[in-house]
């Protein structure tokens, strides 16, 4: 299949989580419905090592490889997704989803402070641009649907610092892409079901929040990410496939509008252009330039 086709696929699917985060958030608890999405998604990765006859390379992984795996699933699908979902259950989904969005802008700077990768006036503009969406967003006036939750905000822009943190330390992982989501949640499961179990409860019958959360599971942590990697895998420019993706957040506010009845603010959909256009700005000139 045309590598651009599955890109598409995967982020149109990635568009429609956001709704379903809000709906099953109606239904389970932020720990249930983890806890169900977290542990399809796994049975979902393990499916396909299985069928692409992979599974021979998580038997040649050593003691370094597992201390990795654990460090992964900490960041993801752990903590980023309770932070991520906290934010949901908090603030108006139009504002969680855009909020997630910085997580570029934190991927940028952790590059800089931490790999040592240089930083040009670019990218510098770029973060600039995407901050003052950021403020835009969560200064914006709300009318009677009244001021945002800072606690709610402070859970959207740790999920976007957890998840760039969690691609610095995955690039520095020499595994093939599919090896490292198997270890992240091989290792991010079990602890995610520990913690529902002594926190929470397990999730009760509700069919609605059991199938919205499966859902979440296979579009937004397996079966999408399986799809995006095959893709980057066989297209020839990986700039044109990661630049489609900016479009994923601007799709999923037509559908937040359609489905959950959310009036889409204007000060949203302005701080989410600046956000989309400082993350995509670097990766467009640097294109051109070649």
């Amino acid at each position: 299949m045309n590598p651009y086709l599955l890109g598409t696929i995967a982020i149109l699917l990635w568009s429609t989580v956001a709704v379903a985060f809000r709906l099953a958030l109606q239904k389970l608890s932020v720990l249930q419905v983890l806890s169900l999405a977290s542990t399809t998604s796994f049975f979902v990765i393990l499916v396909t090592l299985a069928f692409q006859n992979k599974l021979s390379q998580v038997r040649q992984l050593k003691g370094k490889d597992w201390l990795q795996g654990l460090i992964l699933g900490v960041g993801n699908p752990f903590l980023y997704y309770l932070c991520l979902f906290e934010s949901y259950k908090r603030l108006p989904t139009q504002v969680a989803q855009s909020l997630n969005f910085t997580w570029p802008l934190f991927l940028a700077l952790g590059a800089f402070l931490f790999l040592g990768e240089s930083i040009s006036l670019i990218n510098l503009v770029a973060i600039f641009i995407s901050f003052l969406g950021l403020l835009t967003i969560i200064f914006q006036d709300f009318g009677p649907q009244g001021e945002l939750s800072v606690i709610g905000v402070l859970f959207a822009l740790s999920s976007a610092l957890i998840w760039a943190g969690f691609w610095i330390f995955n690039s520095t992982i020499k595994k093939p892409p599919l090896i490292k989501l198997f270890l992240s949640f091989l290792f991010g499961t079990p602890l995610i079901l520990m913690a529902t179990i002594v926190f929470d409860e397990l999730p009760n019958p509700d069919f609605q929040g059991l199938a919205l959360s499966i859902y979440i599971g296979l579009f937004e942590m397996g079966i999408s990410f399986i799809i995006w990697l095959k893709a980057l895998e066989k297209v020839p420019r990986k700039d044109v496939l990661s630049n489609l993706s900016y479009l994923s957040p601007l799709i999923s506010l037509f559908l937040i509008q359609a489905f959950l009845g959310e009036s889409i603010q204007m000060g949203t959909i302005l701080g989410l252009v600046l956000i989309v256009t400082g993350n995509a700005m670097p990766k467009i000139l640097v294109s051109r330039m070649k």
